[in-house]
C-alpha cells in the first residue's frame, strides 16, 4: 500500500477518456478497462466522484 494513501481519504477522479483511449491505442495498442482504471486509482480510499470527459466533433474521420 502507497504510505500516501490512507482509507479515510476521499477521492474525485477525472478522466480525459479521449486522450486515454487514443495513447493506449497508438502506443500500446491496448484498449482501457475504464472500471479497472477508477478501481487502481481508488485503492482502498472512498470514491466519492468518478468523472469522464468526452468531446463530441463534428468531423469526420477523413478530417482528422
Amino acid at each position: 500500500m502507497n504510505p500516501l494513501h490512507y482509507q479515510s481519504q476521499r477521492v474525485a477522479i477525472f478522466i480525459d477518456t479521449q486522450n486515454i483511449y487514443h495513447s493506449a491505442k497508438n502506443f500500446y495498442n491496448k484498449k482501457i478497462d475504464f472500471a479497472n482504471l477508477v478501481k487502481l486509482l481508488t485503492g482502498e480510499r472512498s470514491l466519492i466522484r468518478a468523472i469522464a470527459y468526452v468531446v463530441k466533433s463534428n468531423l469526420s474521420s477523413k478530417e482528422i
